[in-house]
């Protein structure tokens, strides 16, 4: 039995029920893991008492898992963790540093006690301490973090790109050393370095040059990374970037990077390039290999659109606008090819739904795929008709009978239909009925759409609020659905605000997404919610980042801060 320790008032010596490894076994070298509950005294006496490194790593790893709910925990030990960054072990001090990184800005004034790790001579020990600053939003050690982009190890260049990028536009000074990690021999370090430049928004016209030669990249998650760049950043990066992407449209060797150029050409809105484009509508080119390596598990799926140039250019053209569209036809007819597999139909099905004028000129052909045996295909024609029905009547009746479809991911897609639709409120009723679907996508899908349907949707904002106040516990309400239902009461305006206590009340509820939608909500209500500011403040100390986050955002928009 350990002998007494001093644990700061306050605090209890009996944490939750967490998965911890157990000392015995951790000292033994074993990895099993016991589901019980950790005593905080026990961790205490192993970080300060034990002479044993296994035995104070352990301890430090529990404690990182009290901080994951309890950061105040980790905090009041402060002491503690700064003594275990001078530990001779290197395990004890990565394990110290980690509990850091698990503590993120709540102990972002004890961050310049991590930068002499960034020159330690493990590895581990300098990917920890980067990935920690980044967590800990010490953007303000830039400086300190530049060398572990040319760090030796891909590790340590990888966690100083992930740091930089949690910072955002904070980080773009480190933007000369991340652009030269475009060019790492490590796929992911140079996949990473495209997705730290996406954030960098002051200055993506001036990274988009180097950034596009990664549409040619071997690695499928480095294109999917350049592809997404010029996503979020679009038509502003078409002057350095427009030119080298058309000429990979004729890379007749390697369709993925056709598929590649040709949405991010799409992106850019690079209209001069629509003819060209078109010509990949029938290319035959099939990425078989990246299906395999998804199947296997050695990567994440790769969207159809970016494994074949049919997908891309369809998808490119739609988002070109007039100039693409003329081409509406030519994708009707390859999807009527019979060999065409469902993901694939689907995906053009998607693009034409995207074609305004032209696609509503088609909308007889899009109503015949509701009737695929193919889910997929016809979740696709359900989104199209969607889109179309933004500015067109005539395609609620056949999208409304498919919200009793027997595949879920059919029933989600027509109920967002529902709330796009012109004369969607005009079957109000049977979107609300999915309220209690067994699939928590379907129920959320609805609740946001009949919360889309304006004045026809005001007798359901009570059942709106039961929805948001209901304990997934209590009731076959998902926290999707919760999460839904106080974001729609958010947008209602007044009639949403009338409910702010309930909204309020959701502050106090177990799932942080909750917590968060309730923030959101009340951000809205203006002089309804500035009656909670005292909790809305509380939650602004709350355990998760995302909680926190959301509460700085309301005190904000009421004008408290």
């Amino acid at each position: 039995m350990a002998p007494a320790v001093a644990v700061p008032g306050g605090l209890g010596l009996k944490g939750p029920r967490v998965m911890t490894q157990s000392k015995a076994h951790y000292e033994m070298g074993y990895d099993d893991i016991h589901d019980g509950p950790a005593d905080l005294e026990d961790v205490v006496h192993a970080i300060r008492e034990s002479g044993s490194n296994s035995t104070r790593t352990w301890g430090l790893r529990v404690l990182g898992v009290y901080c994951e709910a309890r950061p105040e925990i980790g905090y009041m030990l402060m002491q503690d963790l700064l003594m275990c960054l001078g530990d001779e072990s290197s395990e004890v001090q990565k394990s110290a540093i980690q509990v850091f990184a698990q503590l993120g800005d709540v102990a972002a004034d004890q961050a310049v006690e991590l930068v002499v790790f960034l020159d330690h001579q493990d590895p581990e020990v300098r990917a920890a301490a980067a990935e920690a600053l980044g967590q800990m939003q010490a953007w303000n050690l830039l400086d300190e973090l530049k060398p572990c982009f040319s760090d030796p190890v891909a590790a340590v260049v990888l966690a100083a790109l992930k740091a930089v990028t949690r910072w955002g536009d904070d980080g773009q000074r480190s933007a000369s050393s991340v652009l030269k990690c475009l060019g790492h021999k490590n796929r992911e370090v140079r996949a990473q370095a495209v997705r730290t430049l996406e954030g960098f928004s002051e200055i993506c016209q001036r990274t988009a040059g180097q950034v596009v030669l990664l549409l040619e990249d071997n690695d499928n998650a480095t294109r999917q990374a350049a592809v997404s760049f010029f996503a979020t950043h679009g038509p502003i990066c078409a002057k350095r970037a427009a030119s080298h992407a058309s000429k990979l449209l004729s890379s007749q060797h390697n369709g993925r990077v056709q598929a590649a150029a040709a949405v991010a050409l799409g992106h850019m809105k690079v209209t001069e390039q629509a003819v060209d484009v078109s010509g990949l509508l029938t290319a035959a080119y099939v990425d078989d290999k990246s299906l395999a390596l998804s199947a296997a598990g050695l990567e994440q799926r790769v969207p159809v659109e970016l494994r074949r140039p049919d997908c891309a250019a369809a998808y490119s053209l739609a988002l070109m606008g007039e100039e693409g569209w003329q081409f509406a036809n030519n994708i009707v007819e390859i999807i009527a090819d019979s060999t065409m597999p469902p993901e694939a139909a689907a995906s053009l099905v998607r693009s034409l739904g995207l074609m305004g004028e032209e696609a509503y000129a088609l909308k007889h052909k899009l109503e015949d795929y509701l009737e695929s045996p193919s889910a997929p295909l016809r979740q696709a024609a359900c989104y199209a008709l969607g889109e179309i029905g933004r500015e067109h009547t005539g395609c609620e009746v056949p999208v409304a009978g498919k919200l009793q479809d027997p595949h879920a991911c059919v029933r989600t897609e027509a109920a967002k239909a529902m709330g796009k639709l012109k004369d969607g409120g005009l079957h109000v009723d049977e979107v609300a009925a999915l309220f209690q679907d067994t699939a928590p996508e379907v129920q959320a899908a609805a609740v946001r759409s009949v919360a889309a349907m304006g004045s026809v949707a005001q007798p359901y904002t009570p059942t709106i609020c039961c929805l948001a106040t209901c304990p997934e516990g209590g009731s076959s309400t998902s926290t999707q659905a919760r999460v839904a239902a106080l974001e729609a009461l958010g947008g209602m305006g007044d009639r949403g605000a009338a409910y702010a206590e309930e909204v309020a009340s959701q502050l106090q509820a177990m799932e942080p997404e909750v917590r968060a939608a309730a923030l959101r909500a009340l951000s809205h209500f203006d002089t309804e919610a500035k009656v909670f500011m005292d909790a809305i403040d509380r939650a602004r100390s709350d355990p998760v980042q995302a909680v926190r986050i959301a509460a700085d955002d309301c005190a904000m928009a009421l004008g408290a801060m």
